[in-house]
């Protein structure tokens, strides 16, 4: 799409509701990273939390505005890296601190992607409330359309890496 007016986050966002859609995600995030990469702050997000005493699913809005990134290694990884992560509660490898944070939030995988953007930089996330073999599934094709997204609006080189992503 041609539109001037269109930003990186305005992007992510239509790609993000895309992918809701199609897949079915729980939710989604989109952060941006501070001037000195230090903390991640929250963007846009749609939030959808399981509440066990009804059994609903209902929006929400999770979390603090921001995150201490030196808390979260494998986000500091996407981010630095320009690639993605799955992280679930029931995935060996997974960063104890994302599991944690999803067990606290009712969502049992994430995946992360980092998406370098010039002179910033944003993680787009995805929440499961069910099984994480669907954000694996799609992990490559996200990094793709994000790395596009980014590159196109931003005027930046997308990181020319092996395709890499792992389950953690």
């Amino acid at each position: 799409d041609d539109r001037p007016e269109l930003t990186v986050p305005d992007a992510l966002e239509i790609l993000a509701m895309q992918v809701q859609q199609v897949v079915g995600t729980s939710g989604w995030s989109i952060s941006e990273c501070s001037q000195n990469c230090t903390r991640l702050r929250g963007v846009r997000s749609v939030d959808i939390v399981l509440r066990p005493e009804s059994g609903l699913s209902v929006m929400t809005e999770l979390g603090p505005p921001s995150y201490l990134l030196a808390e979260f290694p494998a986000t500091a990884k996407a981010l630095a890296e320009g690639t993605a992560f799955v992280a679930a509660v029931d995935l060996d490898g997974s960063d104890p601190a994302e599991t944690a944070l999803l067990s606290k939030f009712g969502y049992r995988a994430v995946l992360g992607v980092g998406v370098p953007a010039g002179q910033k930089c944003f993680l787009l996330e995805f929440f499961s409330h069910g099984d994480h073999r669907d954000l694996v599934e799609i992990a490559p094709l996200v990094r793709v359309l994000t790395a596009y997204c980014a590159s196109r609006l931003s005027g930046s080189q997308p990181l020319h890496r092996r395709a890499s992503w792992s389950a953690r």
